[in-house]
């Protein structure tokens, strides 16, 4: 029987124990709320910055597939069909509230590309919340939760992604809510938690194929935690087979899961047809890439955490300290996910974020499992408590050194590119946008540095070459190309910046002059030198006829003329998009003195042989000849020459407007002539 001391002690023991319980709460919720506020700022404030230079390569598409959903259910434009539906449904969604909300207001090109990104980033910041609570169980510790809740918060994970409106947030939200259900589920033998693991699974699933591993894990849980009713357990596991039959069914011969391609100009198409799925194929590298990843604390720390975990299993006083069996469930499904990706060739980072999650996660518990084992230890052979938190603390330091070290890093990268300096390729965009209205042909080096936004006309065809000075500046003015546009992103030890003020001269002989430049003391990014080539129009002069067709300039050799000579016009054009009308020019040549007309004449482009409705769009080079006959009995005196187009079909003129969008009639005026008497 216990002596008074011995209870009044247990009493004081326990006691303790829940006051440390409570501090541990109090400190747990406002420390959690404070990481969740600074992952929300850096999620969220740079959403719109650089708009539309940090637009990807892919967001253009995920819009373009949103609106083919909503029009005809799947994705089936721009080669995307059987791409993953989740993000798609989503921003489709999106795109209804957003134009629910704004109204006439919308601007297509910028709100679709905010509010998808919004909605992602918020995503972002669910998966802090998630990382925290799973911290939390699985290393049974407030701190394993906070520390993975900072690691998610302040790692690139979901901070660039939700920018690009990408899956991946909402792919590593619905990844990780699974797994809380499946613990809950557990924990609260509960077996209909299962099915909101089950849906959270399904969501993982189809915001990317690469998660359908996940989709057996609420079937596993199923059998090893209620297996002693096995008539129930039968039923649930039949309707959830028959709910995943439904879904596969629906991808396979609605949905055309089988035809994806990703986005234009992917190469995933070759996986199926050169062996590649035969076997692990990349085990080695794709390793060393998950193990690049993180910190290499992290990535060792969550194998020890895996490693302690299975010893748990046999050693009830380890799992005081951990959840092992959620530890391996985790394990588990990074095992099968990384044995999926090992299929492929090496892919981007932006792939492994869910497995990067899961390494941060077990990365988090190993650090508080690891500080338990070194402070029983210690305490077998030092009583000094204040001697044990310094070393806890030393501990906590010297594995976060590295981490805060490589995050230093990242976030003055960060802060260069979104706050510090403007994007030198944004500069670029905003000259051309006020010096070039009318938009034109560039030729740059490296890449397609020269962006837009979502459904605005296409101003400008860009064409890649390795170095401006492949080509004689003759050769790109023929082909109607206005701009020569060099930059350091293809900058070699033979064509550098300071290179190029030798060789610029060059340029400058052949007819291409220096109009603008930046250099990385003035932004951040690539240094850019835009040159503007002599015009190929011996008059220039820009309009345009309808958003489709941007006239740039005439060849008239001549401006005096004797009844019966020839009037010959040479127009220039550039077919900004596609149209389906077949447009009629016509050429009036109109007294001054009278305003009476004295000759003209109607002919579709190119004398019939190349057409209107045949112009390919993306600012499209066309040349166009047009001859008139002075007539013999012409008085002398001053003519203007003035033109226009018209339908074809409905015999409608084409409405013109000037670079700057302002109206400008149904007429161009191009130059006064003189005719001379016989």
């Amino acid at each position: 029987m216990q002596t008074t001391s011995e209870i009044s002690s247990s009493l004081d023991s326990r006691s303790a124990f829940v006051w440390r319980q409570k501090i541990g709460s109090y400190i747990w919720l406002p420390v959690l709320l404070a990481i969740s506020i600074t992952a929300a700022v850096v999620r969220l404030v740079a959403l719109d910055y650089n708009l539309p230079i940090d637009v990807g390569n892919d967001e253009y598409f995920y819009h373009i597939w949103a609106k083919s959903i909503r029009e005809t259910g799947r994705p089936d434009a721009d080669r995307g069909a059987g791409y993953p539906p989740g993000i798609l449904y989503l921003l489709a969604a999106d795109q209804i509230v957003a134009e629910t909300i704004l109204g006439s207001n919308l601007n297509i090109g910028i709100d679709y590309v905010v509010w998808g990104r919004t909605l992602c980033a918020l995503f972002g910041v669910g998966n802090v919340i998630l990382a925290a609570s799973l911290g939390n169980i699985l290393g049974k510790s407030n701190l394993a939760g906070l520390i993975s809740a900072a690691l998610v918060a302040a790692a690139p994970l979901m901070v660039f992604e939700s920018r690009r409106a990408a899956a991946n947030a909402p792919w590593v939200f619905f990844t990780l809510f699974t797994f809380l259900w499946l613990l809950i589920a557990r924990d609260q033998k509960r077996i209909a938690y299962l099915y909101f693991a089950l849906a959270a699974a399904i969501a993982s699933f189809l915001f990317k194929y690469q998660s359908g591993v996940i989709l057996g894990l609420p079937f596993l849980f199923a059998l090893i935690c209620f297996r002693n009713n096995r008539p129930a357990l039968l039923s649930h596991l039949v309707i959830w087979s028959v709910l995943l039959l439904g879904l596969l069914a629906w991808l396979i011969w609605d949905y055309k899961i089988f035809e994806v391609v990703n986005t234009p100009g992917s190469d995933t198409d070759s996986y199926m047809t050169d062996g590649r799925l035969i076997g692990f194929q990349s085990l080695t590298s794709n390793f060393a890439l998950a193990r690049g990843l993180v910190s290499s604390w992290i990535f060792w720390g969550a194998i020890a955490t895996i490693g302690l975990a299975i010893y748990a299993l046999t050693n009830k006083s380890l799992q005081m300290w951990m959840d092992a069996g959620g530890i391996l469930t985790l394990a588990l499904f990074g095992t099968l996910f990384f044995l999926l990706m090992s299929l492929f060739q090496p892919v981007a980072e932006s792939k492994w974020l869910v497995f990067q999650a899961v390494e941060y996660i077990l990365g988090s518990v190993g650090i508080i499992i690891g500080l338990r084992a070194i402070s029983a230890i210690v305490a077998l052979v030092v009583s000094n408590t204040k001697l044990l938190a310094f070393l806890s603390t030393v501990c906590i330091t010297l594995l976060g050194g590295a981490f805060g070290f490589q995050q230093s890093q990242y976030w003055a990268t960060v802060y260069n590119q979104n706050w510090s300096s403007p994007q030198s390729t944004r500069l670029m965009n905003l000259w051309f946008r006020e010096h070039a209205p009318h938009g034109g042909r560039i030729v740059s080096e490296a890449q397609k540095i020269l962006v837009r936004y979502l459904d605005e006309p296409a101003l400008y065809h860009v064409g890649v070459v390795s170095s401006v000075f492949d080509e004689t500046v003759e050769s790109y003015r023929q082909r109607g190309y206005e701009y020569l546009l060099w930059n350091s992103l293809n900058s070699t030890p033979a064509d550098s910046l300071a290179d190029l003020e030798v060789r610029k001269q060059s340029l400058a002989d052949q007819g291409a002059k220096e109009v603008w430049r930046v250099t990385g003391g003035e932004a951040y990014g690539p240094d850019i030198v835009i040159f503007r080539v002599d015009p190929l129009p011996q008059h220039e002069q820009y309009a345009w006829f309808t958003p489709a067709i941007s006239f740039r300039g005439y060849d008239l050799i001549k401006d005096s003329f004797k009844p019966g000579d020839d009037l010959e016009l040479m127009f220039y054009w550039m077919s900004a998009e596609r149209v389906t009308a077949n447009y009629i020019v016509f050429v009036h040549v109109i007294s001054v003195e009278t305003g009476e007309l004295l000759v003209g004449k109607d002919e579709p482009t190119g004398n019939g042989y190349h057409p209107t409705f045949t112009w390919g769009g993306d600012m499209q080079f066309n040349r166009d000849r047009h001859k008139l006959t002075i007539p013999a009995t012409t008085k002398a005196g001053g003519y203007v020459v003035r033109f226009g187009m018209y339908d074809s079909d409905t015999k409608t003129r084409v409405q013109i407007s000037t670079p700057n969008n302002d109206p400008a009639g149904d007429m161009v005026v191009l130059q006064e002539i003189r005719i001379e008497g016989k």
